[in-house]
């Protein structure tokens, strides 16, 4: 039997970054190869899926761990059918999270 199991070395030991299910007090042999992923990448678990800080999911995830619950501003958009949208102000603060992205609108 093979499994594949991205680790992190703590210096002393290799830690699995995800429950592994392996009979205890065996022997296994390690093969060790330096993964690809980026040193500031994202790794969302179960499923150690990589994700690039920089993009959109990544500066969700990283806003997520900061957010304020309590503060409804930060985390409730809302609208109206009908009332202007501030083109200017939605791209100010997607500049201000750090978003490369601006959002346009046409009266249609």
């Amino acid at each position: 039997m093979s499994t594949q199991v991205t680790v992190i070395f703590d210096g002393e030991v290799f830690r699995p970054e995800v429950p592994v299910e392996l009979p205890v007090n065996q022997r296994y042999v390690i093969t060790i190869e330096e993964t690809s992923a980026p040193e500031n990448s994202i790794i969302v678990e179960p499923d150690s899926i990589e994700i690039n800080p920089d993009s959109a999911e990544g500066k969700a995830l990283q806003r997520i761990a900061t957010i304020d619950f309590d503060d409804a501003s930060q985390w409730i958009t809302d609208g109206e059918i009908g009332k202007e949208i501030d083109v200017e102000t939605i791209n100010q603060r997607l500049k201000e999270r750090g978003y490369q992205i601006q959002v346009s609108f046409t009266d249609s």
